[in-house]
C-alpha cells in the first residue's frame, strides 16, 4: 500500500516531533538546539526504518 520511503517518512517525523519535545523541555526552549538534534534524529530514524523495511519486506 505505501512504499518503505513514505513509511519510514511518517515515522521519522514522528520521531523528530517527539525528540524535539524532549530537547525543548530539556535546554530551556532552545529552539536552535532542539531544531539541530531533532532534524539528525528524523532523518536517521526515516533511514533506518526505511532500510529495515527494505530488508525484511521485499517488494514484488
Amino acid at each position: 500500500m505505501f512504499s518503505n520511503l513514505t513509511i519510514g517518512f511518517l515515522v521519522g517525523a514522528s520521531f523528530a516531533a517527539w525528540v524535539y519535545s524532549k530537547v525543548m523541555r530539556s535546554t530551556g526552549n532552545n529552539t536552535k538546539n532542539a531544531l539541530t538534534v531533532a532534524a539528525i534524529a528524523g532523518v536517521f530514524a526515516m533511514l533506518l526504518v526505511a532500510t529495515l523495511l527494505g530488508i525484511f519486506f521485499k517488494a514484488s
